[in-house]
């Protein structure tokens, strides 16, 4: 081992598992790391505290956790003797701590591969350790980034496009608390990146329904939102109005296609789409 690494040891090492109970563990925290801050490097850097993350060491496997909460208890050995050396001393510090993923060839995997065992010693990740740990992409995958951490300064959120786009995405949260808003921007983030690419343009076909007009209200002010007007057609559609607004364009193929007609009247596959499908042969 280089003495850059041991140096690296000594300063990001944070204690050894006491105990493993699933997917929970905890970990006591060394009584030299009860401080809030550390130096490395020329640098302060955050200790461990409630919500940051841990890298433990298993062999060759390196488990990735999350610390949920922390509790203090008074050190017996230290107790019994006349004095203590300094006040931290008094206590030891142990940390609740949610396992998340491993690292895998250099790749950050989400899941339980292995539990880790009493002793693993316990590490605060490396900024690179930690970026990936907050990207969501496939090797092979493109990213896109569509935020960044609150409490990390700096620290963007990416995800892989085909990772996302392939399959069903929910967005979670109470009223006010930004679901719209994180819609757009994944959206905006896609278009920007692929809007003048032929290929995008001739095989990609995005249909948005806004209820509620929060991307488009007939207002021109708001006719870029997502991404620029000459990139997409706006529909102001209404049954309120005698002319009903905006009128949807459909094409003949799609009006022989059975499978619109059976969305369209939500048709049962047992029974009502045959009789569709016989409709158009």
């Amino acid at each position: 081992m280089n003495p850059d690494q041991i140096s690296d040891d000594c300063i990001f090492t944070i204690g050894k598992v006491i105990s493993v109970k699933g997917r929970t563990i905890e970990v006591k925290v060394d009584k030299t790391k009860n401080t809030s801050h550390l130096l490395y490097k020329g640098e302060l850097i955050r200790n461990i505290s409630v919500g940051g993350y841990v890298k433990i060491v298993k062999g060759f496997t390196k488990i990735i956790g999350k610390v949920e909460g922390e509790l203090i208890t008074e050190d017996k050995l230290y107790a019994q003797k006349k004095g203590y050396a300094s006040e931290k001393d008094k206590i030891d510090r142990v940390l609740t701590v949610s396992l998340l993923g491993f690292f895998k060839s250099r790749q950050f995997e989400r899941g339980i591969k292995e539990l880790p065992l009493i002793d693993n010693e316990c590490f605060l990740l490396h900024k690179k350790e930690f970026e990936q740990v907050h990207n969501f992409i496939r090797r092979d995958d493109d990213p896109i980034t569509i935020g960044t951490l609150s409490f990390e300064k700096g620290q963007d959120i990416r995800v892989g496009i085909n990772s996302l786009f392939a399959s069903h995405i929910g967005i979670f949260g109470n009223t006010g608390s930004g679901k719209s808003y994180t819609l757009a921007k994944v959206y905006r983030e896609l278009f920007l990146k692929y809007k003048d690419k032929e290929n995008f343009k001739t095989n990609a076909t995005f249909f948005l329904l806004d209820f509620n007009g929060e991307y488009a209200d007939g207002d021109a002010a708001t006719d870029d939102v997502i991404i620029d007007e000459q990139y997409k057609n706006i529909y102001q559609l209404s049954t309120r109005t005698p002319a009903g607004g905006d009128k949807f364009p459909v094409t003949r193929e799609t009006l022989n296609d059975p499978e619109f007609w059976a969305v369209f009247l939500e048709a049962t596959e047992k029974t009502q789409m045959p009789f569709f499908a016989s409709c158009h042969r």
